[in-house]
């Protein structure tokens, strides 16, 4: 459970530090960790599930994860709805009432909230591509429009202050007294070697990228990884394992992340200017 925890990226700290990479590698950090905590969180509620492993409790929550799906559709186009009928200046604060209604709806019915969230941000975002159009029709574009924005500055406003209080609780509940252990520092040092050496072989052969930074480097973990860490149940925990690793892992990948956005070539730079230019002459 502990290499599950810290398997899964923060998608609240590295999504809003990516805003201004290029366009191609800004969209696969925000996917890749958006699926991430995602799938990595439904995971670990698999693994702890009191039904257990077993081909019966994997198809359940299969079924659970499709009905999810449609769910958040019927919300999306009933919300979509609402909102073009509404003519007070009060959709931003109902927009995020929705949301928090659409994630304890999901927990009453024992589905996957963040699941029926992240799929009712895609059908907003792509919904020229929705087939058969009839599902969209009689909506106007602007209404979409005002949606994404909204969401968008909620996600912006949200993740700004999950940042802010995560990393004061993290500092203030961290003991630096840790840094001085042996174990520390090779366990964590051989998680996080194995965490890039992997992430370079999908990059460089999986993804075929020739030029595999900044991504590389843009993995923290974060708020996630420590609320799984502490929600593992009793009897899955190992004795003799340091929690000390799992801070030395956040740290160190915090850090990692800062130096790639640091490093990393901006949107707007003058080399990708110059990219652009000779591609329009050309």
């Amino acid at each position: 459970f502990p290499s599950h925890d810290m398997a899964i990226i923060s998608s609240a700290i590295v999504i809003p530090s990516v805003e201004n990479l290029l366009p191609h590698k800004r969209e696969f950090i925000i996917y890749e960790a958006s699926f991430s905590d995602i799938f990595g969180i439904l995971f670990f509620n698999y693994l702890i599930a009191e039904e257990g492993i077993s081909i019966e409790s994997g198809v359940l929550y299969g079924f659970n994860i499709v009905w999810s799906l449609l769910l958040s559709v019927v919300v999306a186009l009933g919300l979509i709805y609402l909102l073009s009928r509404i003519t007070l200046h009060l959709k931003y604060f109902l927009l995020f009432a929705v949301l928090l209604v659409l994630y304890a709806a999901g927990k009453l019915l024992h589905l996957p909230s963040l699941l029926i969230i992240l799929f009712f941000g895609l059908f907003i975002n792509n919904r020229n591509i929705i087939r058969p159009r009839i599902i969209v029709e009689g909506i106007p574009q602007r209404m979409f429009d005002e949606v994404e924005n909204n969401l968008k500055s909620i996600t912006a406003e949200t993740a700004f202050l999950i940042r802010t209080f995560f990393f004061i609780l993290f500092g203030y509940s961290m003991n630096v007294d840790i840094f001085g252990q042996e174990e520390v520092w090779i366990t964590g040092s051989m998680v996080i070697l194995a965490l890039l050496v992997i992430r370079f072989i999908y990059l460089r052969f999986v993804q075929s990228q020739k030029n595999t930074m900044p991504e590389l480097l843009l993995m923290p973990r974060g708020l996630i990884t420590i609320l799984l860490f502490y929600s593992i149940p009793q009897q899955f925990k190992l004795s003799t394992f340091n929690n000390g690793i799992l801070f030395f892992v956040i740290l160190i990948t915090s850090v990692l992340m800062m130096v790639g956005i640091m490093t990393a070539e901006k949107k707007g730079s003058s080399s990708n200017l110059n990219d652009e230019a000779i591609g329009e002459i050309v």
